[in-house]
């Protein structure tokens, strides 16, 4: 959905890739994975632990789901935000528009429900069936605390 997707003509190629739909997205993902993918993965997560060596706070998108006015509460106080409650509730509120659970389809960086569920797993299972970026995905989770391997991967 990014603009650059269209003019490079990624989006083609990858729909030229997958005429078959959701069920096998092995080509799409594989030329993705060797377009850039592969070292898009590689290069976030060294930003994330160049980051967390200097001391930011991980802000995870699965908390802002579960309790966003919470994790805003948390990030505030890791910027050293005022205590004042009142300045703090109208900076949260500004920022709720964000939250997770007001995403919708009309913005394309919600991308996870603009795609059936159906397509979401064939992809994961495309990216997962690649043993070494299913242990590289392990070995990131695990850097960012979340245990070794990926759910539903080899690598867990």
């Amino acid at each position: 959905r990014e603009a650059w997707f269209r003019t490079e003509g990624v989006d083609k190629a990858l729909q030229r890739l997958s005429p078959g739909g959701d069920a096998d997205q092995a080509a799409a993902v594989g030329y993705f994975l060797d377009a850039f993918a592969w070292e898009y993965l590689v290069q976030s997560q060294e930003y994330l632990r160049v980051n967390l060596g200097a001391g930011c706070v991980v802000v995870r998108y699965e908390e802002l789901q579960r309790d966003f006015d919470g994790e805003m509460q948390r990030w505030l106080g890791a910027w050293n935000v005022t205590e004042d409650a009142e300045v703090r509730a109208q900076l949260i509120n500004k920022a709720r528009k964000h939250a997770p659970a007001r995403q919708t389809a009309a913005n394309h960086h919600a991308t996870s429900r603009l795609y059936a569920s159906e397509y979401k797993a064939a992809v994961k299972k495309a990216i997962l069936a690649n043993e070494t970026v299913a242990a590289e995905i392990g070995r990131q989770r695990e850097e960012l605390g979340y245990g070794g391997g990926h759910k539903g991967s080899r690598a867990s």
